[in-house]
């Protein structure tokens, strides 16, 4: 009895792990040769760049037709005009019924720059609600809150029920409370004493003069006119000052 030959490795294992590939690249580079690309005269409004292999660009003046403009540049002038090249297998896009158009870009919006604060004052020693000792180079400032009046940190103040209380110290607890130990911004709108200047003053984005205001620890003293509305508001609320008198700071 013969014994059948064996197969070799070659012939058993080779050819197949190579063919396989090679057929599924022959099938896909049929599938490409089909798939020719649309016709780039079909698309008015785009060019062809030489630069760019014939990529397609937006067409620009100079080119002979129309570029940028206040009328959008129609690509095509149908749907039908362009062949739907969607691979077999793959979802096609969301259908379109009007013609394509390229369509001018929105303007950009810039930011407005908002004003700088002229110094800035690392470490502040609040004196009352209105003022805090600051330093300047070699200099010692007392900075005062333009805008304001506020009262003394021995000043007080009586409830509706005629509880008298230290509203001028729990003022000046809720300024130090509100700069922490944060940095404070300050434009000056008086030098007349350089020691003393008066000036609008800010912790990050927060207005000193305007924060003392609508929480009732200060009053507008009539230059800044945007600050009556806010004493109205806290006055009715029964902010700060116009309240009760808080639990701790009892005068006597």
């Amino acid at each position: 009895m013969r014994r059948k030959p064996k197969r070799s490795f070659l012939k058993t294992w080779t050819l197949p792990l190579l063919g396989g590939p090679a057929v599924t690249a022959l099938m896909l580079g049929l599938v490409w040769l089909t798939l020719a690309p649309p016709d780039l005269d079909s698309l008015p409004g785009f060019v062809a760049d030489a630069s760019a292999n014939g990529e397609l660009r937006p067409a620009e003046a100079g080119d002979g037709v129309a570029a940028d403009g206040d009328a959008p540049v129609v690509v095509a002038e149908t749907l039908a005009a362009v062949r739907d090249v969607t691979p077999v297998g793959v979802t096609p896009g969301p259908a379109v019924t009007g013609p394509l158009m390229r369509v001018k870009p929105a303007p950009r919006v810039t930011a407005k720059a908002t004003d700088q604060p002229a110094d800035r004052y690392a470490r502040v020693v609040v004196l009352d609600a209105g003022h805090f000792r600051a330093v300047k180079g070699s200099d010692a400032l007392v900075v005062a809150i333009a805008g304001i009046t506020v009262p003394g940190f021995d000043a007080t103040c009586t409830d509706a029920d005629g509880q008298i209380w230290r509203c001028g110290a729990k003022a000046r607890a809720e300024l130090a409370r509100l700069i922490g130990g944060r940095s404070v911004g300050c434009t000056t709108v008086d030098a007349t004493d350089p020691r003393a200047p008066v000036a609008r003053c800010m912790v990050g984005s927060r207005d000193l003069a305007t924060w003392l205001v609508e929480n009732g620890w200060a009053d507008p003293d009539g230059s800044l006119i945007d600050l009556a509305p806010l004493q109205a508001t806290a006055r009715e609320k029964k902010r700060g000052r116009f309240g009760s008198a808080p639990l701790g700071v009892i005068a006597g």
